[in-house]
């Protein structure tokens, strides 16, 4: 009886093409809430350098130290606001790596190559130029 009254309602060839694209649209859905895998909501234990953003457009420390090589960064958004994290080197170079945590909460993880120095951390988001910190690598 209902097949029938669907049938009815709706002829078959339109019912498969409103079908197909009812599961088109739930994977596609589905698949929005994937992340990215170097964006997270926690922040991992073995991350040797931790930076925050916090309300107020700052980072949570003024100066960080690590020591050099193969670093594991983390860096977490505690604001309101998006942010992203950029190194820059002591000759004014951005390194190539960028930590974006556009959400509270968002964490965003990635490996780091540093020799020893002094490294600038700062957001290149627009207005966001007071954020910056110093980095020491030794």
């Amino acid at each position: 009886m209902f097949s029938e009254v669907i049938a009815y309602i709706i002829p078959p060839m339109r019912f498969r093409t409103i079908a197909v694209a009812g599961v088109a649209g739930i994977l596609t859905l589905s698949a929005c809430g994937a992340g990215s895998g170097s964006s997270s909501e926690t922040v991992p234990a073995d991350a040797a350098l931790v930076v925050a953003a916090i309300e107020g457009i700052n980072w949570d420390e003024t100066e960080y130290a690590t020591t050099g090589g193969s670093v594991k960064v983390a860096a977490t958004n505690k604001s309101s606001l998006p942010h992203n994290l950029r190194l820059v080197d002591s000759t004014g170079a951005q390194l190539p790596n960028t930590f974006d945590i556009p959400s509270r909460g968002d964490v965003a993880v990635d490996t780091v190559t540093l020799a020893p120095g002094t490294y600038t951390l700062i957001c290149t988001i627009a207005g966001h130029n007071n954020m910056r910190a110093t980095l020491t690598v030794s």
